[in-house]
C-alpha cells in the first residue's frame, strides 16, 4: 500500500457490497402506544399495517378507535388515514 492511500472505513468493509443498503422493517411499536393515547381515525380504504410484535393488522375502511402511533404512522398517513379532532 502506498503512503498516499487511505484504508477503507470499517463500515465499508462490513457492507461488502458497494451501493447496496439493507432495507429496514417498518413496524409500529405497540408497547409505546398507551390506552390513554387512543384517537378516532377515519380510514378511507382497507390496508395492512405490521406492528412491532410482527403481527399484521388488517385495517378496514371506516371510523376506528386506534392508538395514536398507528394512526400517525407514515404508512397509515400514506393510505389516507385522518385523525378526527373532537374539539
Amino acid at each position: 500500500m502506498s503512503e498516499n492511500t487511505t484504508p477503507a472505513p470499517a463500515w465499508a468493509k462490513q457492507a461488502g457490497r458497494a451501493g447496496k443498503k439493507a432495507i429496514p422493517a417498518i413496524v409500529v411499536d405497540e408497547q409505546a402506544a398507551s390506552a390513554s393515547d387512543t384517537v378516532i381515525a377515519v380510514v378511507p380504504k382497507d390496508f395492512n399495517l405490521r406492528i412491532s410484535s410482527h403481527e399484521i393488522l388488517s385495517l378496514k375502511a371506516g371510523v376506528h378507535n386506534m392508538p395514536r402511533e398507528q394512526a400517525e404512522h407514515w404508512y397509515s398517513v400514506a393510505n389516507g388515514v385522518k385523525i378526527h379532532n373532537a374539539e
